[in-house]
């Protein structure tokens, strides 16, 4: 295997895709699911921990770093660092050509970490991990997106697109039956960071209109799908009953709910086997929900969510399941949560008061 196929020229067809297609279906390597994560989340075990419980004989993968690295174990997934995947000719090309594009009141820095140019730079260690480790496609999700079924079940249904969308039909996310095609988006990126004119346009509609606004890889990816054909399908479109979530937080035409911090989000029922429904406004017909995107929503979503799973994978649950208009809702369940949670802060303060008060 060549060390790294992307040294060929940019119109040239990578060893690695020319491997893909000449290899027989039947001996194609399982599709990874991957995540990119710099830093510690509060939320990130309970990501991996539900994608490991509900998908627990495929590949899964954190390319995260230091910081990050005791999830591995942990939660019995793969945790590589991405440092280890930063080489390679079209990442020096892209550090080569990268600058920061971005309104006056955009900030690219969290803590110590160029956050902007990291959402770039993923995409570079995604693919070179494909390559390293001979993957032909592969699931790819932000790490605040909870799996709730096992995806092996769900490829077919994307096996005729270049790739799928997430972020409002904005973003590469999802399915990608074939890697090739993140080679040519890597490809394009570059295109892109060396186009002076472009970059510029950007920078002035930055400071004159959207100040708050950068240019990212969500803005590469649809400037990819005007100049070229990119045959692609919303990730949230509904087959067979069933879809993948956009953004809990945002309607997408199905029904809504308050949770305790007055934010609104989809009306999600949770069945005791670890199933989950959003419900069509219009229609009011029930959806099976694939994932979770719990974006902007509080920490203890995600613990309500993974708890459910949980439920389903210990076989707490027997018997018939309760009817879809009987289970509890997200909002129900965080509800409960935090009043009990309050419950149990306000008897340990006053604990603490009484041990003061007997000393």
């Amino acid at each position: 295997m060549e060390a790294f196929s992307a040294r060929l020229p940019i119109e040239s067809r990578s060893a690695f895709a020319r491997r893909v297609e000449e290899r027989p279906k039947n001996s194609m390597t399982d599709s990874p699911i991957l995540f990119c994560h710099f830093d510690n989340s509060r939320y990130l075990p309970y990501v991996l921990e539900t994608a490991r419980l509900t998908n627990p004989d495929k590949p899964i993968i954190l390319l995260g770093d230091e910081k990050n690295r005791w999830i591995g174990p942990a939660k019995g997934i793969d945790h590589l660092l991405y440092r280890d995947f930063d080489y390679g000719h079209l990442i020096e090309q892209f550090d080569r050509l990268y600058r920061t594009v971005q309104g006056p009141l955009h900030r690219h820095m969290r803590g110590r970490v160029d956050w902007l140019k990291f959402v770039f730079k993923r995409w570079f260690y995604v693919y070179n991990f494909l390559v390293e480790h001979d993957h032909p496609s592969f699931w790819h999700f932000d790490s605040d997106t909870m799996v709730l079924v096992s995806l092996r079940e769900h490829e077919s249904k994307f096996d005729a697109y270049d790739c799928t969308e997430q972020c409002n039909g904005d973003c590469l996310n999802g399915f990608v039956p074939d890697a090739s095609f993140l080679l040519r988006f890597l490809n394009f990126i570059n295109v892109l960071f060396g186009d002076e004119a472009f970059l510029q346009q950007k920078q002035r509609f930055f400071d004159e209109q959207e100040p708050t606004f950068s240019f990212n890889e969500m803005s590469a990816f649809a400037e990819l799908k005007k100049r070229q054909t990119v045959k692609s399908i919303r990730l949230n479109t509904t087959i067979d009953g069933s879809t993948f979530d956009d953004c809990l937080c945002q309607e997408h035409g199905m029904e809504m709910e308050r949770i305790f911090t007055e934010k609104e989000i989809k009306k999600v029922r949770c069945s005791d086997r670890g199933e989950f429904f959003c419900f069509d406004a219009e229609s009011r017909e029930s959806i099976r929900l694939n994932t979770l995107n719990l974006s902007w929503v509080p920490v203890e979503t995600f613990e309500v969510v993974s708890h459910q799973v949980k439920k389903c994978s210990e076989k707490l649950s027997t018997g018939p399941g309760k009817p879809i208009d009987q289970m509890p809702t997200i909002s129900e369940l965080l509800w409960k949560q935090h009043f009990y949670s309050c419950l149990l802060g306000n008897l340990r303060a006053k604990t603490r008061s009484f041990r003061k008060r007997a000393h």
